[in-house]
């Protein structure tokens, strides 16, 4: 028993090119573990995602310290279109 402990705290047992790659070896594996133990995210659908951007967008609204300014600027183009008025 002493002399496997006093293997394990010899420092040149450490520093054998064996033991260092054990040694990441586990902790790599150690690591894969860890990240595949937690639960996955959840599944959001599109509609969940609607649903909160319709809430967020009531909470703000309903706030009327604050101005809310929109815009929306739709373009249809086609492609000969622009590259017929591009400048050069």
């Amino acid at each position: 028993m002493k002399t496997l402990r006093a293997r394990f705290l010899n420092l040149q047992f450490w520093l054998r090119p064996a033991s260092v790659t054990a040694l990441v070896a586990v902790s790599l594996i150690a690591v894969l573990i860890l990240l595949n133990v937690r639960s996955p995210a959840p599944f959001v659908t599109a509609a969940d995602l609607l649903h909160r951007s319709i809430l967020a967008e009531e909470a703000l609204a309903g706030n009327r310290d604050q101005i809310l300014h929109g815009r929306l600027i739709l373009k249809n183009e086609s492609q000969a279109e622009s590259w017929s008025r591009a400048p050069g």
